[in-house]
């Protein structure tokens, strides 16, 4: 007797389990991705990297293609290996890539008040006009020349 409930228990559990399964791959995302190589279940494509990245990249792309799809730990990421793929995904994607997650670290560290962080809009796009064209502007630059000079000729002292 004590047999059989224990197996019915078992048989509702994983009758649940499996209708719960299908629940849920119905409603979540399928996204259509690129090649991927085999992926381990916790740590994803991290055993393909090598500590010289850029070589262990260059042999994936030779065997799956410019554009590789890759999980390192819980985070999916794409690779573009080649620059055409690159500029195109970033031309039309430019939005999605140049918006920041704004966090409460950054909130913290900043004081809430760095444009690094800032969403990209037009607040940015100002701060990013005046900084580069007052900060690092031509006539910027030229009053800095007189501290410049004695900085620079001491360096390629010590180098020569």
């Amino acid at each position: 007797m004590l047999l059989q409930t224990i197996i019915l228990y078992v048989l509702i559990f994983l009758l649940s389990t499996l209708i719960l399964k299908t629940l849920f791959s119905f409603s979540s995302k399928h996204y259509k991705l690129p090649p991927s190589p085999f992926a381990l279940p916790v740590v994803g494509h991290l055993h393909l990297l090598s500590p010289f990245m850029h070589h262990s990249f260059h042999m994936l792309s030779s065997r799956y293609g410019p554009l590789i799809h890759l999980r390192i730990g819980s985070v999916n990421c794409v690779v573009a290996s080649s620059p055409e793929i690159a500029k195109e995904l970033l031309k039309t994607n430019e939005l999605t890539f140049s918006a920041r997650k704004h966090t409460a670290a950054i909130d913290h560290l900043t004081y809430n008040s760095s444009f690094a962080f800032a969403p990209y809009g037009p607040y940015w796009k100002f701060i990013k006009k005046i900084s580069t064209v007052e900060l690092l502007g031509a006539r910027t630059l030229g009053q800095f020349l007189p501290i410049k000079k004695p900085g620079v000729a001491g360096f390629r002292q010590a180098f020569a």
